[in-house]
């Protein structure tokens, strides 16, 4: 029926939140908080430096190269989002329902930053990105524009995310 198919995607939706919360708080530690925190070994530095930038000309991660607006946006994720991806990874792994109105503030700072920098990237003047590094950055940032925007909607749709389904067939004791 409808009604079980949407119960597994939800299911399946608030699994993969567990591992997005999980995956963007070790990007936000070793990569994203680079260009604001100057305090990360060199090798991290470097691979950030030498294969991403190297590869897509993003911008935006360099300290170097990095516009106020952006940091401004890495201190909120550095602060912000990463204070909700630890509650999160706990909440969603223990399936815990308090995680809804934090998930809906969440989604719509993240989705509000994310249409900045797409229309920064698309919009704005960056000579050395070519067509094909645009194309790249907008794939390796989209997850950040998706799942937040699902996220968001999901949470607002259900008042009890982590409920368990009813069975009226159960025998009342």
């Amino acid at each position: 029926s409808r009604v079980h198919i949407w119960r597994i995607m939800a299911h399946w939706f608030l699994g993969v939140m567990k591992w997005y919360c999980v995956v963007h708080t070790l990007i936000t530690i070793l990569f994203d908080s680079q260009t604001v925190i100057h305090l990360h070994p060199q090798g991290l530095k470097d691979l950030a430096r030498n294969l991403y930038v190297a590869n897509t000309n993003d911008p935006w991660v360099l300290p170097e190269t990095s516009p106020i607006w952006f940091q401004s946006f890495i201190w909120c994720e550095v602060t912000v989002q990463f204070a909700y991806v630890l509650a999160g990874t706990y909440a969603f792994f223990a399936k815990k329902n308090w995680i809804r109105i934090p998930s809906i503030m969440y989604g719509a700072h993240v989705v509000t930053t994310m249409v900045t920098i797409y229309f920064d990237l698309w919009v704005g003047v960056h000579p050395k990105m070519t067509y094909e590094n645009k194309l790249a950055v907008t794939a390796i940032y989209l997850p950040y524009l998706i799942i937040p925007l699902y996220l968001m909607i999901f949470m607002a749709n259900h008042p009890v995310p982590f409920s368990e389904p009813t069975n009226t067939n159960k025998k009342k004791k």
